[in-house]
């Protein structure tokens, strides 16, 4: 089993417990907070979360909930962001996965704040 990198790492302490909410549908929340070694550099004077901490959080929902946990996707079918999330943000990812019980996996995500009610919304496909 590979070790997961230190930024997935620190999102995973970061990240509320996994919460079932429906045949395939999970929801987890995460607090970037000012020391969220994300912000290192993206962007010096105006800090915004990196797209891939969006896309490993999707990932980490996928793996836990599957508890598959080598599984990585393996394509971004679309993704859209509305809204920067910056220091202090707390982002809700709402994740419905779609498998019909085997691989592939889709994966949909909506990920919004308390401020935002859409922020971005991604489509991952693992497998």
């Amino acid at each position: 089993m590979s070790e997961p990198s230190y930024i997935q790492q620190q999102l995973m302490q970061r990240m509320s417990p996994l919460e079932k909410l429906g045949d395939g549908v999970y929801s987890t929340s995460i607090c970037f907070d000012q020391d969220f070694p994300g912000f290192e550099g993206h962007f010096p004077g105006r800090p915004i979360v990196p797209a891939l901490c969006l896309l490993s959080v999707v990932e980490i929902v996928v793996r836990q909930s599957s508890g598959l946990s080598e599984l990585r996707f393996s394509e971004i079918k679309n993704m859209k962001f509305k809204v920067p999330l910056e220091p202090g943000d707390v982002a809700t990812f709402m994740v419905r996965i779609d498998n019909g019980g085997e691989l592939p996996f889709i994966a949909n995500a909506t990920v919004s704040t308390e401020k935002h009610a859409e922020v971005s919304k991604i489509r991952l496909a693992f497998g």
